[in-house]
């Protein structure tokens, strides 16, 4: 098996992505987002991610650029519409907004909808605990056929609802 550098994988993820459509500070998010979830040992959300993420680019399923709505805002209550714009780079502004409110109020809980593939869900609270900040992260996927068969099943029931949390910690973020 072939392997490459980080950075070489992280440079033409951000060119595939550019070439698709997406603005360079876009395309550096993502392709970061990517590489970080191969060298965390989470190679399904990782660099195989890009032909999917290129062909819904193109088809328009992803909106390369986009600009997130803040639709309510009730002081430790963000909602953040990312009108389909691409995950990573939604996420990343939505969870700023959030750190910058529960630095200011103490806490705060940010919802952001209609997103794009969001990637690997610890990447978010590695980045709120690297912040000074106690995160709990939750996803409800919706919108594919169900894979995860119960306990004693055989057949897909339930679709993937991930769960993430980390606290500070003084050597970097502590995941629970």
């Amino acid at each position: 098996m072939e392997r490459y550098a980080a950075e070489a994988l992280e440079g033409m993820a951000r060119t595939l992505l550019a070439a698709a459509g997406c603005s360079e500070a876009e395309a550096g998010i993502v392709a970061a987002h990517l590489v970080g979830a191969n060298l965390a040992g989470h190679d399904s959300h990782g660099v195989g991610m890009l032909p999917a993420y290129v062909d819904f680019l193109r088809r328009g399923l992803y909106v390369a650029d986009q600009t997130p709505e803040v639709v309510r805002d009730q002081g430790a209550v963000i909602v953040v519409d990312a009108k389909r714009g691409m995950g990573q780079h939604m996420a990343k502004l939505a969870l700023d907004r959030g750190i910058a409110r529960a630095k200011a109020q103490g806490a705060c809980v940010v919802a952001l909808r209609e997103s794009a593939h969001i990637g690997r869900i610890g990447a978010y609270s590695e980045y709120a605990a690297a912040a000074g900040l106690a995160s709990a992260h939750f996803v409800n996927v919706v919108d594919h056929t169900p894979v995860v068969a119960p306990y004693g099943g055989s057949d897909g029931r339930f679709i993937t609802n991930p769960f993430s949390a980390a606290l500070p910690g003084a050597d970097g973020p502590e995941p629970l």
